[in-house]
């Protein structure tokens, strides 16, 4: 655990697949990622019910894109979708979800951001 860590939750634009992270004055550290679906309010409004079922939907390899995209960066891009992401739940409407630390020279800070990813 990183000293002075506070938890903070951010959730991106569900318009767009681009997951965007900018900091300042400070290195992202990648701490968890998914690419699917943990509930049913997140990023539904539009979505067809059907699409919002599983809110037990994971996918094994989002980690590794998320970290090799944003760790040690001051910005990164994450595509959020089933071509950068294997396709947990066919047919449910998924988005990209990540938790990150920010180093800074004084403290480490864990985050929480999500942005949408696509209906496949």
């Amino acid at each position: 655990m990183h000293m002075g860590s506070k938890t903070h939750t951010k959730q991106g634009n569900c318009m767009t697949t681009i997951f965007y992270l900018h900091v300042e004055n400070s290195r992202i550290q990648i701490n968890t990622a998914n690419y699917g679906r943990t509930d049913k309010t997140t990023c539904s409004e539009g979505r067809p019910n059907e699409q919002l079922q599983n809110s037990n939907c994971y996918s094994p390899n989002a980690l590794a894109p998320v970290s090799k995209s944003c760790n040690g960066l001051e910005s990164c891009e994450v595509f959020a979708t089933h071509t950068v992401f294997t396709d947990p739940c066919f047919g449910i409407y998924k988005y990209l979800a990540i938790s990150y630390y920010l180093h800074t020279y004084r403290e480490s800070k864990l985050r929480y951001s999500q942005t949408p990813g696509a209906y496949r």
